[in-house]
């Protein structure tokens, strides 16, 4: 490890030192973090003898506890002490001068068997650096990262350069300087991990920056500070630190760089300027009539007028229907103005019979939000929580985290600085108040805040007219808004009776269950679905044992029975007697405790309406995949519709996917319902067609969830073809959420069952995406094993299934293995199959000439590539030919050429949506390369 300590510590974290003594500069301060400096009321005492200066910085280095004589001789003697028999005696001078020289005697100790200097943390640098950094790993391990990056680095900037540089004694650094070294560099991790994860990318630039030039030939540091670099949006400056590292370890250490640096530099190439930032806008509709909850607003209002750059959360507790979901949204809606930088919602499924949203799964939810493309989404949690506290970090979000299961579930979910944070849950938010949350505890609606709720819906002068009843009313209720608003919008529907028979009617149905104490929510519950017609009680009870946390119009529409216009209508009488939401347009939703009250009511009689819900959320999945891939079919018969069931058409595939979008999260619900009901032929029927939807919205994590269903009802309906397709679809799964091991584990399993039962084309499939998966780890020969056996199976089955797209993998495969003339024959195999991608073989084949340094080959073929009909190649292979015909002419040295070829390229991409995506960052920090005069070396975007 190389040690250079001649660092400007205001580079590396603010000013740090605000206690009294420092400020004031009273009493005596000791510096050894650095040369060693004594201050007396703030005026430097001067230590010239070296033997003091080694015995006072030993002294110091065990502040407050005995040093033996006998290790302070060897320190001050550097091992050789002039007269080793009398060395105390000698070293008993040496201190009785000390104490002169220091002008305190008192703070320094004759022990029983040697000597003793007391200091306090305010005046001795090291123990201040060791008190900070205590505070700071407290503050870590409790969740708070922004006091963990402000604490260490403020014992960071307490380094000024290495310990002791000016005392002379060698002994005394190898035995206590040399430790202080290693915990240096575990401070300074320390601080960079809490800084990242904190979303304060400066500092953990400026530690990692330190770092390399503690230890410069660290590979793992430098590839850490290029990847912050280029997330921060400072792609030159990564670049430029590329630069650096190789060159000390090819003119220091005569090597190329590693693979975890090269790894790191290619993701770097890939990135170019910073994405610009989206502001979400994702509050639901604010709660119609809200009313009460005066001290709670006036409590939020005061917390938010409180609010540093620290991140605020409130963490709102209570039991199920007190309110909690619309105290949040109706305050958000009245401050969404003081949160420009946007507000963002997501119901985390804490409580209910449905999949608690899982913190990772979240994170990814909240970064498409923020416009985060799917190929971007690390797959590791804490790399999402780095990314996303970056992503806002200094931007003023609201965020509202509805209906949390626990701490546990929403601490990953935290940004580091400047938002406000609602967490909604039932009672086990309260170790979230240990990380510094503040606690909203919700009780019931009193008096005033019950009768509020009720004059809005059932009119002041009828309430006035009965105010004993009233009271009643709100008493029953227990407080609860969920259940006054019930029983209030069906005394509403009866306008000329009295409230009194409204609650002499609770009094007699009373059944028990749902406690409320004294009161019986059930008994209101049981009023209202009493008071339904027939057809909407049995809407009303499907719905709470339908799979999903909401519902669209058409489903409903399917679970019924009925007729489109009468469903809506029934579901318009639901909302209206408030036993269901409206959430979003054309979407509705049980509130938890009416649906456990409908799930209680069901008497098994459900499954014809559940079969049917499933049959159109099947049949209506498999037509919007014909709309977007005609030729794609399943290999698994479609099921027949269920009696009454009409799916839905599409009239053209973008129609198509964004109703897939839609319909995700309720198709993932019902293939999980139908596989536990053992319904293996609807949860195949209905994860095939998932996958285009999953794919399109990078859906890592529902996408191993459907596939995982596909292989085991593949297996169970002893259909081969539809196992091997099923592993071939979970493997690619895998593959996109960074599981290569797994992947590859099911693409050998899936071959083995297609090459055994003759499934030709599903094993040629899995061939060519197991070939893929291995050319992307750099396990060339392999992929080109795998890419060879495809191209040959598909060249058997009749039509040479797919074999134009195999000749196009195994090109590249070739190329990359460095393989380049048998990767021209196979691209001129391709080229000679007269198939439609011909302009793109034809660009490939540029490809291998510009890898080979064949540049005027290369401009040859890419010329060729786009001299074709445009529809043919496509827009995004323009891009790419545009971006290599630019390296082939910045290769010859024409950077007046190759910067017109990028310009153009990065104008398409801008066509396409993608001007701010990976392939436009690498051209931006290619243009920015060739217009450096000292520059001799453009970055190739990949």
């Amino acid at each position: 490890m190389i040690i250079q300590g001649d660092r400007d510590p205001a580079r590396l974290a603010p000013a740090t030192w605000s206690d009294p003594l420092y400020d004031s500069g009273m009493g005596l301060r000791f510096e050894v973090l650095g040369p060693l400096t004594v201050l007396s009321d703030g005026v430097e005492v001067a230590v010239r003898s070296r033997q003091q200066r080694a015995l006072l910085a030993g002294l110091l280095l065990r502040a407050n506890r005995e040093v033996p004589a006998h290790t302070l001789v060897d320190w001050v003697w550097d091992g050789t002490p002039p007269n080793p028999a009398g060395g105390r005696a000698a070293l008993h001078t040496r201190v009785a001068r000390l104490r002169r020289v220091l002008g305190d005697p008192a703070c320094l100790h004759t022990t029983t068997a040697g000597y003793r200097i007391d200091v306090d943390p305010d005046g001795l640098d090291l123990l201040r650096a060791r008190q900070l950094a205590d505070a700071g790993q407290a503050a870590a391990d409790a969740g708070d990262q922004v006091a963990a990056a402000r604490e260490f680095g403020a014992a960071v900037a307490l380094w000024r350069d290495n310990p002791l540089v000016d005392v002379g004694s060698e002994v005394l650094h190898a035995e206590e300087v040399a430790p202080l070294l290693v915990w240096r560099v575990d401070l300074l991790h320390r601080w960079v991990d809490a800084a990242l994860a904190a979303g304060r990318t400066d500092e953990a630039i400026s530690g990692l920056r330190e770092l390399t030039r503690i230890d410069p030939f660290n590979e793992q540091t430098w590839s850490t500070l290029l990847l912050t670099l280029h997330r921060a949006g400072r792609q030159v400056d990564a670049a430029k630190a590329y630069d650096h590292v190789v060159e000390l370890l090819v003119d220091q250490l005569g090597v190329e760089p590693g693979p975890l640096l090269t790894k790191a530099y290619e993701e770097v190439r890939a990135g170019g300027h910073e994405r610009p930032f989206r502001a979400p806008a994702q509050l639901p509709p604010d709660v119609t009539r809200f009313q009460g909850r005066v001290e709670e607003l006036a409590e939020l209002d005061r917390l938010l007028a409180e609010s540093t750059d620290a991140v605020t959360v409130v963490a709102i507790d209570g039991m199920a229907g007190i309110g909690k979901t619309a105290l949040a949204i109706h305050w958000a809606h009245r401050v969404r103005d003081r949160f420009p930088d946007g507000q963002l919602y997501l119901n985390l499924r804490g409580h209910g019979p449905h999949r608690t949203v899982e913190p990772r799964s979240a994170l990814g939810t909240l970064l498409l939000s923020l416009g985060m493309p799917p190929e971007r989404l690390p797959s590791d949690i804490d790399a999402r929580t780095s990314l996303f506290r970056t992503e806002v970090s200094g931007r003023r979000i609201l965020m509202v985290l509805d209906n949390a299961h626990d701490a546990e579930q929403v601490r990953p979910l935290l940004p580091g600085t400047s938002a406000v944070v609602l967490v909604t849950g039932r009672n086990r938010l309260r170790n979230l108040t240990v990380d510094g949350a503040r606690p909203l505890r919700l009780d019931g609606l009193g008096p005033d805040g019950g009768l509020a709720l009720l004059n809005g819906i059932v009119g002041a002068d009828r309430v006035a007219a009965e105010p004993d009843a009233a009271a009643d009313v709100i008493r029953r209720c227990g407080g609860l808004p969920l259940a006054i608003r019930i029983i209030a919008e069906r005394i509403a529907r009866y306008p000329t009776a009295s409230l009194r028979e409204f609650t002499d009617e609770l009094a007699e149905h009373s059944l028990g269950g749902f406690d409320l104490g004294d009161d019986d929510l059930r008994s209101i519950f049981d009023a209202s679905y009493r008071d339904l017609a027939p057809e909407a009680a049995d809407l009303f009870r499907l719905l709470g044992v339908a799979p999903g946390t909401d519902i669209a119009v058409a489903a409903a529409t399917a679970l019924a029975g009925r007729p489109a216009r009468q469903t809506r209508s029934l579901l318009a009488t639901l909302v209206a007697a408030n036993l269901l939401e409206e959430r979003r347009p054309g979407r509705f939703e049980l509130h938890d405790l009416l649906r456990d009250y409908a799930i209680e009511l069901d008497d098994g009689s459900s499954l014809p309406a559940l079969r049917r819900l499933l049959s159109w959320s099947l049949l209506s999945s498999v037509n919007a995949e014909a709309s977007c891939a005609p030729d794609r079919r399943s290999p698994v018969p479609v099921p027949e519709p269920e009696p009454g069931v009409t799916p839905l058409e599409f009239t053209d595939s973008t129609a198509a996917l964004r109703w897939f979008e839609q319909e995700r999260p309720a198709l993932v619900a019902a293939l999980q319902f139908a596989a536990a009901k053992e319904w293996w032929d609807i949860a195949f029927g209905i994860a095939w067609p998932l996958w285009r939807s999953l794919e399109a919205h990078g859906a890592k994590d529902d996408a191993v969830v459907v596939y995982e269903i596909a292989v085991a009802a593949g297996e169970h309906l002893g259909e081969p073809a539809a196992h091997g397709a099923a592993l071939n679809m979970l493997a690619t799964a895998y593959r996109a959420a960074h599981r290569p091991d797994e992947a590859l584990a099911c693409f050998r399993r899936g071959i083995e069952i297609s090459r055994a039962s003759g499934a030709h084309r599903v094993l040629v499939g899995t061939l060519n995406n197991m070939g893929n998966l291995l050319k992307e780890e750099g396990r060339h020969d392999e992929a080109v094993a795998a890419l060879t056996e495809a191209l040959t199976t598909s060249r058997e089955l009749v039509d040479c299934y797919g074999e134009a797209s195999i000749l196009g993998n195994l090109t590249d495969a070739l190329r990359e293995a460095g393989r380049h003339d048998e990767a021209l024959s196979t691209a001129h195999e391709a080229l000679a199959l007269n198939h439609k991608n011909d302009l793109i073989v034809v660009g490939q084949i540029g490809d291998v000439h510009l890898d080979r340094g064949d540049f005027d080959q290369a401009i040859e073929y890419f010329t060729r590539a786009l001299a074709g009909e445009p529809r043919a190649r496509g827009l995004k292979h323009e891009a790419h030919i545009h971006t290599g015909l630019g390296h082939a002419h910045r290769g010859k040295g024409d950077l007046v050429s190759a910067r017109s070829f990028w310009e153009e390229a990065l104008r398409i991409l801008t066509r396409l949506g993608e001007g701010d995506g990976p392939k436009a960052k690498a051209l931006h920090v290619a243009l920015t390369e060739i217009s450096a005069p000292t520059n001799e070396h453009a970055v190739r975007p990949g």
